[in-house]
């Protein structure tokens, strides 16, 4: 394992564009045979592509394909929707802000701690009030701006594919509305009340809990 490591990245780095590595990625994802595919996945080499492929099969499941597919009680699709519309709108411009090679993300987690403020939650008294429940979308766009930015070496790393923006670390609808669902986002009235989310095998539970996490923490949760 470690030698075919060791043969990709002294190939990958005798290339002057990443254009030729990708080309090899392609033909290792058409072997009939499966075991392209296993050197694709296995590989951290392939780590950029693998992830261009995910980002790629993922966008075919947009919002309105998980829209259209949710089910759920108390259940407001239309504001589920202008919900999300606003997460991403401001995710999208904070991404394109931020997205440098090398650029601090201090002023970025300053204006998330600064837009939050300080809220204590109480374990005999939740404050989940309309002020709490606007700031989610808004939040979530920042917490998903940070995870993109500080893993978006596969990005720079891409620099003359025409699908750079595949080879990013992005949330897809799925994960954004599986949140929302946790916090009652979405519902007719928006409380927060327990829930019960089923994510399929390869959606993105990992991040998907620990942006909800992140989300609960800066809301004053411990």
């Amino acid at each position: 394992m470690k030698k075919i490591d060791v043969i990709l990245g002294e190939y990958k780095n005798s290339k002057k564009d990443s254009t030729a590595f990708g080309k090899l990625g392609v033909l290792l994802n058409q072997d009939e045979t499966g075991i392209g595919q296993s050197i694709v996945a296995e590989h951290k080499a392939f780590q950029g592509y693998a992830l261009s492929l995910f980002n790629e099969k993922t966008r075919k499941h947009g919002i309105d394909y998980v829209l259209d597919n949710i089910a759920g009680e108390i259940l407001d699709k239309k504001k589920l929707k202008k919900r999300y519309d606003e997460f991403y709108s401001i995710y999208d411009d904070l991404v394109k802000q931020y997205l440098k090679p090398n650029i601090s993300l201090d002023q970025l987690i300053a204006d998330t701690k600064l837009f939050v403020g300080v809220v204590k939650q109480q374990s005999d008294h939740i404050e989940w009030d309309a002020n709490i429940r606007n700031k989610v979308p808004k939040l979530a766009a920042y917490v998903f701006a940070l995870w993109t930015l500080q893993n978006a070496h596969h990005y720079f790393e891409a620099d003359v594919v025409e699908n750079k923006d595949s080879y990013l670390l992005q949330p897809h609808a799925a994960q954004v509305i599986s949140i929302f669902r946790m916090l009652g986002i979405g519902d007719s009235k928006e409380d927060l009340i327990n829930k019960l989310v089923q994510i399929g095998t390869g959606e993105g539970k990992s991040v998907t809990l620990g942006a909800t996490a992140s989300i609960l923490a800066l809301l004053g949760f411990d």
